[in-house]
């Protein structure tokens, strides 16, 4: 329930497989109705004070192309809770959830504030295909000790999608292009506070920053190809390297041009 960048770390650290398909995915004809099934299936929306839900497009950047949107979903922005992003293409007449892009979490106690920011999207030839890809920023804040310590869990995002059509679904892999981790100093504790100087000194030692980059590209036979360039690979969730099925299914995958 306390969402932060070491719960998160020791979560993945089991290992099991991600999800194949994010909620809503089967698609629905409007995306009211899109709402609606996020609603019915985030059951699991932290909403401390139980206040209403709410869901609809986000008014935010050019994504790079219409065919794409953002929904929120979740507790309103003045309330504190959770509101999630999912990325939502239009495939001839059906709209469907192709990716699930992060959460705003602020539950007003805890030290946590986590934010996911939008930044755009543009059209990408890669080779001979074009992608349209989303970026996107989490920025995840946890204030520890009365904010004597600050940990930090930020990662950039892009998005890369081959737009569906209406004879095939919008496919897409969300990769970390990068990720900064670690804990240090927050707030200087007062001079003749004994108590809180003397437990800053005994968690400095644990503190430490990490970082680690990301590359992608896709192949001949239309996977989306995701590889460490540089830093610490302890930071990179189970699933997230190696090959991911981009253009079409397997069983029908368009030859490389």
């Amino acid at each position: 329930m306390r969402d932060n960048g070491e719960v998160r770390k020791r979560l993945d650290g089991l290992g099991g497989q991600r999800d194949a398909k994010p909620a809503c995915s089967e698609g629905a004809a409007t995306v009211e109705a899109v709402c609606t099934c996020l609603l019915e299936s985030a059951n699991d929306l932290m909403n401390p004070l139980g206040a209403k839900s709410t869901c609809g497009v986000v008014n935010g950047p050019n994504l790079g192309s219409p065919a794409l949107a953002v929904v929120v979903y979740g507790v309103s922005s003045d309330e504190p809770g959770e509101r999630r992003y999912a990325l939502v293409a239009h495939d001839g007449t059906v709209h469907r959830v192709v990716a699930e892009l992060g959460h705003d979490y602020a539950p007003g106690a805890f030290g946590v504030d986590n934010r996911l920011g939008l930044l755009g999207g543009e059209r990408r030839k890669v080779d001979a295909r074009e992608v349209v890809v989303v970026r996107s920023k989490a920025t995840n804040h946890d204030s520890n000790l009365a904010g004597l310590e600050i940990c930090e869990y930020d990662v950039d995002q892009e998005t890369v999608c081959a737009l569906g059509d209406a004879t095939r679904a919008t496919r897409c892999v969300t990769v970390p292009m990068q990720i900064d981790s670690g804990c240090g100093a927050g707030v200087e504790p007062d001079p003749e506070d004994a108590d809180a100087r003397a437990l800053l000194e005994e968690r400095k030692p644990t503190w430490s920053k990490a970082k680690v980059t990301l590359r992608w590209s896709v192949d001949q036979e239309g996977y989306l190809v995701v590889k460490r360039a540089t830093g610490d690979a302890k930071l990179v969730s189970p699933g997230t390297l190696g090959k991911h099925p981009l253009f079409s299914s397997d069983a029908a995958r368009p030859a490389a041009k």
